[in-house]
């Protein structure tokens, strides 16, 4: 019985080696799925006031530092997923949506195991498990063909668990590089066997390493197979003729990856083209040389310098393990395949080191292609995978010790796995300061405020979520559609949206928004539909109201500052106004923590005579921002010359405040009096004017402690009818047009006395529009917002086209087709063996 369990052993190693794989991926990621816990940034998403109905607020965040997994990451897996469950149970109308979703999430395994497990925390769970694990068994793959299975167990580990992908776990990055030595694998078999059909596995290789969706990584890992192929071939190729033909072959299978992966390229180089990406043209962001010791590469005391960008960390063990890996040319009897990979990780090493640190000139690492446009740092994931293969030398060298004769080298294996316990225990250590289990009851809450949303919106109307609950879009996933989502936008949508809601963006891409920066009396509340904004309970007396004044910008300096200045800026109105509040752009000089309360005191001149303060609180005097000062209660104003003055609520704090100011303008009776003298500066602000608009437009539900929901009283239904495409305001005829929808399929139902445009409040790509059946285009309302003419027509289709681009898919199946041809090809048997 013994014996057949070893004959079983023997004959099934790599089997064990994937479950050494699975045991460390549980271990690593610390959740038990049948007890309630799932992992993913979840404490980081409860942690917001827009949850405290959920989540105690003294919750300890793991790591803050990736929200953008929350609001721009899961909106589209949450819908993806709703859409194929969807699809599946109306299986008979839906039969091509849901090939397609299917033909898409094959290459993609760990959304495929997401897709299909049920319970949602449970799913993602199991499809972030399966990420650790491919990419710890593809390293051992590779690894086995040169080294010891005990040192390509080793190997794997640290490239699991390096700190690229232990800070990149849940992005697009981690599933892209997890496929980079499986690729790197199926070229060294080719390679080392001259087996043809490894041709077609490196072609599949490729395709997955495409479709993990980073391109940079992606390419990072086509670099390294190239390197890999040249250094290979160096060693074992003694014509020029066999060079060349065992070079070209594989780039060509690869090359035949990209063209199966057509129909994805084509769609993301459409995003490309359609989105304004000039923020990401002056890509130089680098890992710091002077700091080298502190980015996690070999120093354990880690915990002090803690970020995504900078994780480079393997453990320290891995690091000293790759500077001592020369050892490998003291092994007897090592192969030649195994000297070619060893200095293919010497020369990636030093490749990656060059790059990520800029250590060259800049404008030649540019030139290189993917680096003009990315982060230089996240080349970081080669220097994992360079130190994991480089490490995995010196587990050989040890390895190969015990075969020696003295009773000493029998203690190698001892040795040997106590440096795999130190290694991965440091390791995890690292890992789980970024990663862990997250109750499961925190994976997207339901919340009263929500829920009331949920149960009220209708299928094309919208919201806006202001920063309690982080950045705008973190709300999607709840099936709501945000306008401001964290995003690829173009230019014309971004200026657009910007006219609805001012304020700071947390990124190129993604904003974070302030009830106080939100026009509510804006036209584009109902042109975009936007029936609900959720607002913090503190901010929804502060949202802005519609200015009447406005100071021309013509340069930016500031005023003399506060407390050693008096400053009073003067102004004229020509016709009577309601004053509700005042705008100004203060300066603080840097100070976090300002010690006084800050008024605006509001005179009538000639005079002096004191019409109103408003107050703001210290905690909101922040540096170079707008600051808004509402009055108690609205102030009346006649025709008329004014004065506000900035001061201290207390007179003896001695903290500098500067208001940014511009130069006074010529024939404008507004300027600033400098210790009562007429200067040749103005403040830059505006004058807010008071109006009902709220009430009359909105009501405020308040369900919560810390949030309330505004409603939008006169949000269109979804799609709305307008006269024509010229006018703005629109001009909405009917906002309440019968409307069915699935997801990818819109139908609207028109009076047949409908004369004009049907306009449907999306952002809408790839979609068909037919008019009573017949095919028509689809035109744009304010360059963003797609509209459909119809003319004594009762019936108006929206539908997404299928597989799009038809060219990109016709390029993937013909290409999928030569796959298989070359796959009979080579798997056919050779009659003359």
């Amino acid at each position: 019985m013994l014996s057949q369990y070893k004959d079983f052993a023997s004959k099934h190693k790599n089997l064990w080696a994937f479950l050494f794989f699975v045991v460390l991926a549980m271990i690593a990621l610390e959740a038990n799925p049948f007890g309630q816990e799932t992992v993913g940034p979840f404490d980081l998403l409860v942690s917001y006031p827009g949850f405290s109905s959920v989540a105690p607020s003294h919750l300890d965040v793991r790591c803050r530092k990736r929200s953008d997994i929350l609001d721009a990451r899961f909106p589209g897996l949450r819908k993806q997923k709703q859409n194929f469950e969807y699809d599946w149970r109306h299986f008979s109308e839906r039969k091509g949506e849901l090939a397609e979703t299917l033909l898409s999430a094959v290459w993609k395994p760990a959304f495929l195991v997401y897709l299909f497990v049920p319970d949602e925390p449970a799913g993602y769970y199991f499809s972030q498990l399966l990420k650790l694990i491919i990419a710890g068994f593809g390293t051992y793959l590779f690894l086995k063909l040169f080294v010891s299975r005990t040192a390509s167990l080793f190997g794997g580990m640290v490239y699991m668990l390096c700190g690229f992908n232990a800070a990149w776990f849940f992005w697009l990055q981690v599933e892209t590089s997890m496929w980079i030595p499986w690729l790197l694998w199926a070229v060294a078999l080719y390679l080392t066997t001259d087996k043809k059909q490894y041709l077609l596995l490196i072609t599949l290789m490729s395709v997955f390493l495409i479709r993990g969706g980073f391109p940079s990584v992606g390419a990072y890992g086509f670099y390294a197979a190239a390197l890999l192929i040249f250094v290979l071939n160096v060693f074992h190729q003694k014509t020029i003729r066999s060079f060349l033909q065992k070079s070209i072959l594989p780039l060509l299978f690869i090359a035949l990856g990209f063209l199966i992966a057509g129909a994805y390229l084509m769609t993301l180089m459409d995003v490309i083209e359609t989105s304004d990406l000039t923020h990401r043209g002056s890509a130089a962001t680098k890992l710091e040389i002077d700091k080298f010791s502190h980015l996690h590469t070999y120093n354990p005391n880690f915990s002090k310098e803690f970020g995504v960008e900078k994780s480079v960390y393997t453990g320290f063990l891995a690091f000293w393990l790759s500077v001592l890996s020369f050892s490998y040319f003291f092994v007897k009897n090592k192969s030649k395949h195994g000297i070619s990979c060893y200095v293919f990780s010497l020369v990636l090493i030093a490749i990656s080191i060059v790059i990520g640190y800029g250590l060259i000139d800049w404008n030649l690492i540019r030139k290189i292609p993917v680096f003009a446009f990315n982060p230089w740092q996240r080349i970081s994931v080669m220097l994992g995978l360079s130190l994991a293969l480089l490490s995995s030398f010196s587990i050989e060298f040890l390895v190969r010790l015990k075969n020696k004769s003295s009773e000493v080298f029998q203690l190698v294996i001892p040795v040997v796995i106590v440096l795999f316990l130190v290694q991965f225990v440091d390791q995890k250590r690292y890992f789980n300061q970024f990663n862990g289990p997250t109750p499961s009851r925190y994976f997207y809450p339901m919340t009263p405020s929500i829920q009331f949303a949920k149960n009220n919106i209708k299928d094309y109307q919208s919201i806006i979520a202001d920063y309690s609950f982080n950045i705008s879009g973190t709300l999607s996933p709840y099936s709501f559609f945000e306008w401001f989502r964290h995003a690829f936008r173009s230019s014309q949508e971004k200026q657009l949206l910007e006219t609805l809601a001012s304020g700071p963006k947390s990124s190129p891409t993604s904003y974070t928004l302030s009830a106080r920066n939100i026009d509510f009396s804006s036209p584009l509340m109902n042109a975009l539909a936007v029936r609900y904004i959720f607002v913090n309970k503190k901010n929804i007396a502060f949202t802005k109201a519609p200015y009447f004044f406005k100071q021309p910008d013509i340069d930016n300096t500031p005023s003399p500052p506060l407390p050693f200045n008096t400053l009073r800026q003067h102004f004229e109105i020509s016709d009577p106004k309601t004053l509700d509040a005042i705008n100004l752009k203060l300066g603080n000089y840097r100070n976090k923590r300002f010690s006084t309360d800050v008024l605006v005191k509001l005179y009538e001149m000639p005079g002096s005579q004191l019409l109103g303060v408003a107050r703001k609180d210290k905690k909101y005097i922040d540096d170079n921002a707008w600051i808004y000062f509402q009055f108690e209660k609205p102030v009346e104003l006649k025709k008329g010359e004014y004065e506000f003055s900035l001061e201290y609520a207390n007179p003896n704090a001695r903290p500098m405040l500067s208001g940014w100011s511009t130069k006074k303008t010529e024939g404008l009776n507004s300027y600033l009096l400098v210790n009562g003298e007429k200067s040749d500066l103005s403040f830059k602000y505006f004058l807010h004017e008071f109006n009902d608009i709220y009430k009359k437009n909105y009501k405020v539900h308040r369900l919560e402690t810390a949030v309330a929901v505004a409603e939008n009283l006169q949000c269109p239904d979804g799609p709305y009818l307008i006269s024509d495409l010229t006018s703005y305001p629109p001009q909405i005829q009917n906002r309440t047009l019968k409307y069915q929808s699935s997801p990818g399929d819109l139908t609207i139902h028109l009076d047949k006395q409908s004369k004009g445009y049907v306009v449907i409040p999306r952002p809408l790509d790839h979609f068909h529009a037919f008019v009573d059946g017949e095919k028509t285009s689809i035109q744009t309302y304010l360059d963003v917002i797609p509209a459909v003419y119809v003319e004594n027509n009762s019936r108006v289709r929206i539908k997404k086209k299928l597989f799009d681009p038809l060219t990109g898919h016709l390029v993937s199946w013909l290409s999928l087709l030569v796959f298989a041809a070359l796959w009979f090809v080579v798997r056919k048997p050779n009659p003359s063996n």
